[in-house]
């Protein structure tokens, strides 16, 4: 979401928000989501928890926190959608307001460029989850 920001405001003046064709549902909320990452630079603690390879056998392990139930089932339902676009799956395990990943590629039993990607993934939709719930639009 922010490298979207960036990129908008980079290449688009406010005049110029109309004229290219932005959808309204973006032009609406992108002074809103300006304002919230400007009061709010880190809107999640993801100094908290990275990403962990363990050996024997190898995984990347993360364990991603939420403030709110509904934050947690967001990301939770993203991440099971991105499962089944790409049909390459994690496991993960649900502990009152935490979500503790786990990705590995299952026919090597070791972790892979496939499962680096995953972890990315799963960081970027971790970080727009809050964007959801800021305020009422």
């Amino acid at each position: 979401m922010r490298s979207l920001l960036q990129e908008l405001r980079a290449n688009i003046t406010p005049n110029e928000k109309e004229s290219v064709g932005l959808p309204s549902s973006v032009t609406r909320i992108l002074p809103d989501i300006e304002s919230e990452m400007v009061s709010n630079p880190t809107p999640v603690r993801v100094e908290r928890s990275q990403w962990v390879r363990q050996e024997e056998p190898e995984r990347l392990i993360r364990v991603y926190e939420f403030d709110a139930y509904e934050q947690l089932v967001s990301f939770v339902t993203d991440v099971l959608d991105y499962h089944m676009i790409t049909n390459h799956r994690g496991d993960l395990h649900i502990l009152e307001n935490q979500v503790r990943a786990e990705v590995w590629t299952r026919g090597m039993d070791r972790v892979t460029e496939l499962d680096v990607e995953y972890a990315n993934e799963l960081d970027m939709i971790y970080q727009d989850v809050p964007f959801r719930f800021t305020s009422s639009r």
